[in-house]
C-alpha cells in the first residue's frame, strides 16, 4: 500500500511536468520503453532493487543505458528516483504514470479472454463492440485460455463480462442442482 502511494505521488509529479512541457505522449513513449528494457532483463532488474549499489552507480548506468533512448526530461526523472534511492519503485511508478496517462486520455485497459485464438476481423469487431459500450478507447490485452471451453471473457476494470462456455455450463449445473434439491425436498 505504501509503495502504491510513493509510486503515485512520482508519477503524477512526473506527469505535471510532462504536462507542463507539452510532453506527455514524448514522456509516456519513453516510461513504456523503460518498462520494457527493465522487464526483459531480470539482471538490470535485480541491479535497480540491489540496496548494496549505492546511487551514483546506478545513476551512471542509467544514464548509459538511456542516454539516447529516451528524453532528458524522462531520463532526469529516473536519475532523480536513483538519487534519492527510490529506483526500485520505477516500474510500479511507470505503471501508476500509465493508469493516469489512461484516464487523461479516455483509455480503459481491457482484458479478453477466449479458448483460442480470434482472427483479426473478429477482434476489430469485439474492439469496436467494446468502445461502442464504453465510450471510450480500448487498450485490449488478447488472452487465449482452453479452459474456458469457447466463447469470450471480458474484464475492463473491476467489471467482468463472461459469456464463456464454462460459466454457461457452471450455471446450468447450479440450476440443475437447485431444481433437484427442491424437487427432492
Amino acid at each position: 500500500m505504501v509503495e502504491q502511494k510513493v509510486s503515485s505521488r512520482y508519477a503524477k509529479a512526473l506527469y505535471g511536468i510532462a504536462v507542463q512541457f507539452d510532453s506527455v505522449e514524448k514522456v509516456y513513449a519513453d516510461m513504456l520503453n523503460v518498462q520494457r528494457t527493465i522487464s526483459s532483463n531480470s539482471e538490470l532488474l535485480s541491479f535497480i532493487k540491489s540496496p548494496v549499489i549505492n546511487h551514483r552507480k546506478k545513476e551512471a548506468i542509467f544514464d548509459e543505458l538511456f542516454t539516447n533512448q529516451i528524453g532528458n526530461t524522462t531520463l532526469e526523472f529516473i536519475k532523480l528516483l536513483a538519487h534519492k534511492q527510490r529506483e526500485w519503485l520505477i516500474l510500479s511508478i511507470i505503471r501508476q504514470f500509465e493508469i493516469i496517462y489512461n484516464l487523461e486520455n479516455n483509455i480503459v485497459e481491457a482484458t479478453i479472454t477466449t479458448a483460442r485464438e480470434m482472427d483479426e476481423a473478429t477482434k476489430l469487431n469485439v474492439l469496436a463492440a467494446l468502445t461502442k459500450s464504453t465510450a471510450k478507447k480500448i487498450k485490449p490485452t488478447f488472452v487465449i485460455n482452453p479452459s474456458i471451453k469457447g466463447g469470450i471473457m471480458v474484464r475492463i476494470a473491476d467489471k467482468v463480462f463472461d459469456a464463456s462456455i464454462s460459466n454457461k455450463l457452471e450455471n446450468l449445473r447450479v440450476r440443475l442442482k437447485e431444481t433437484l434439491d427442491v424437487e427432492i425436498n
